[in-house]
């Protein structure tokens, strides 16, 4: 079946695809399951977060696929839809392409933001995702609310002392709105086309040493050993620092979210190594695990399946996130779990280029990050870390 499909790539989709890799509109090829197996010059560089053999799929949740795929067999027209996730304005066009028996081989794929949908007209997603967002808001809200009037109260009566945890409480539900607003802005922006990598070239055993080191002292204030291994050989890259922070810190976050309460080694450990074309990172942990049920959905907008103990609701960003900006650094994400062990593996592309070749910076100073509390490192750990106690 591999061999029948190259064939049909060879004879019916490369003349297509010559045709439109130089086309200014962005275009994507898949095959008659709707799996991206080509995109265009265009689409690369100015919506690299769409490609990947999945990112149709993604875009089509709320659609029944099976009958998309139906439709495209039995009509000779191009069909239109537009994405049903919050945020996004992404109309997908599907032209089907036949062999020459007539018999439905795949399609090309027309991405335009042109849709002004911000909601799934699926009334139950779109239910699910409102009180998504609600409770994801709502609850640090109510929890501001009352630990302001507590201290009121007690600061009638010269109780200072105790207000101290009232303090702590309210600065865990401040920092985790503001994670969920970065996490929605950052979403936005990509799912818009307006994504832009601020890219430095860094020295990268330097840069990740220091900022691991101190990612070390951070999450040992809460229980868990991180460990790590860095490439022997040292190279250069260039990196967009704050969006690799934020891929960094959610997976480091994930990790901490799901360890049991009582577990008495809670572990994570950050390979890194080189290749020829990249840079691969995988992030291990002893937790929990994900069921195999969910492992497939994980990378989904807005899909959650958090546990109840956690003190606040997710918005299920944290995830689709990393997945969209390593696309934007021309790698992949993926991963593995069984029981007690989850991996989570993403690559980094060595060949994009900016206009800051001849700079190398490098986090010389930790400390740097420890004072600036608005750092993407401080906002997407906020879940899992006690901020007043650093």
């Amino acid at each position: 079946m591999e061999q029948d499909f190259e064939s049909l790539k060879e004879k019916y989709f490369q003349p297509l695809m010559e045709a439109s890799n130089h086309l200014p509109l962005p275009i994507a090829f898949c095959d008659k399951e709707l799996c991206q197996f080509w995109e265009n010059s265009y689409l690369k560089k100015y919506y690299p977060f769409l490609c990947g053999r999945n990112s149709l799929i993604s875009l089509l949740h709320g659609y029944d696929v099976s009958d998309i795929i139906f439709s495209l067999q039995e009509q000779n027209t191009s069909s239109s839809f537009p994405s049903r996730l919050p945020m996004v304005q992404t109309t997908i066009t599907l032209s089907p392409l036949y062999d020459s028996e007539n018999i439905f081989i795949g399609a090309t794929v027309h991405f335009s933001v042109t849709s002004q949908e911000l909601f799934p007209s699926n009334a139950n997603r779109a239910q699910e995702m409102l009180q998504n967002f609600n409770t994801t808001l709502r609850d640090p809200l109510n929890s501001i609310f009352s630990g302001l009037s507590t201290m009121a109260r007690r600061l009638e009566l010269d109780d200072v002392s105790s207000c101290e945890a009232l303090i702590q409480q309210l600065n865990h539900s401040c920092y985790h709105m503001l994670k969920s607003c970065n996490s929605l802005s950052e979403y936005t922006t990509y799912s818009n086309g307006l994504a832009k990598l601020n890219l430095k070239l860094i020295s990268l055993n330097l840069y990740l040493s220091d900022l691991l080191k101190h990612l070390q002292m951070v999450v040992r204030r809460s229980g868990v050993k991180l460990t790590y291994t860095l490439p022997e050989q040292s190279i250069n890259l260039n990196l967009d620092s704050d969006k690799f922070i934020i891929v960094i810190t959610s997976l480091i976050s994930n990790s901490m979210a799901f360890f049991e309460e009582n577990q008495n080694e809670k572990t994570i450990h950050i390979a890194v190594t080189i290749s020829k074309h990249s840079v691969r990172f995988t992030v291990s942990d002893n937790g929990i695990g994900i069921s195999p049920e969910i492992l497939p959905y994980v990378f989904e907008p807005y899909f959650t399946s958090g546990r109840h103990d956690l003190q606040f609701s997710h918005l299920g960003l944290g995830l689709t996130l990393c997945q969209m900006i390593v696309r934007h650094h021309q790698g992949e994400i993926s991963a593995i779990s069984g029981d007690h062990h989850t991996q989570v593996t993403f690559t980094l592309s060595r060949h994009l280029n900016d206009n800051y070749l001849d700079e190398i910076i490098f986090c010389d100073n930790p400390i740097d990050y420890i004072s600036n509390s608005y750092s993407p490192m401080y906002i997407y750990l906020s879940d899992v870390c006690d901020w007043v106690a650093i």
